[in-house]
């Protein structure tokens, strides 16, 4: 059994999907978008910058700071 918050603490409950079990259907599957996601999902930290909102920390030490221009 898997645990589930333990892999993804920002949905405690995730949600299965059905996926194309046969792959030369040549169908293409996209997952839907719910709106502006929580960046700590995708192992990043926010934080209180305009344009740098989120970062991430690398084994080394090294901070990778991430941002959106449009």
């Amino acid at each position: 059994d898997i645990d589930w918050r333990r892999w993804f603490p920002a949905d405690p409950t995730p949600r299965t999907v059905d996926l194309p079990t046969y792959a030369f259907q040549r169908r293409r599957y996209w997952l839907p978008v719910d709106g502006v996601g929580d960046v700590r999902s995708a192992g990043l930290r926010r934080l209180e910058h305009t344009l740098l909102p989120a970062a991430l920390g690398l084994a080394d030490g090294a901070l990778v700071l991430t941002g959106r221009l449009s």
